[in-house]
């Protein structure tokens, strides 16, 4: 999915559980991190509160994640 398609679909995927699989930041989640999402910004990042208690987003495009059912 594109980062726009995740923005129009904020209300859908909010509150469910994702796992970052790897993410390209200087200081990333560890790959395997479970978090829940909180919503997606205004240009795509997906908001997430991390169970290792980090509030760093996801860049789709970007950055390599599941969202969990």
């Amino acid at each position: 999915m594109h980062y726009l398609d995740y923005r129009e679909q904020s209300e859908n995927i909010k509150g469910k559980r994702i796992k970052c699989l790897h993410m390209m930041d200087d200081h990333p989640v560890l790959s395997g991190e479970l978090g829940t999402i909180r919503g997606v910004d205004d240009i795509g990042t997906i908001q997430v509160n991390w169970d290792s208690g980090s509030t760093l987003g996801l860049v789709p495009d970007v950055d390599e994640f599941e969202i969990l059912n």
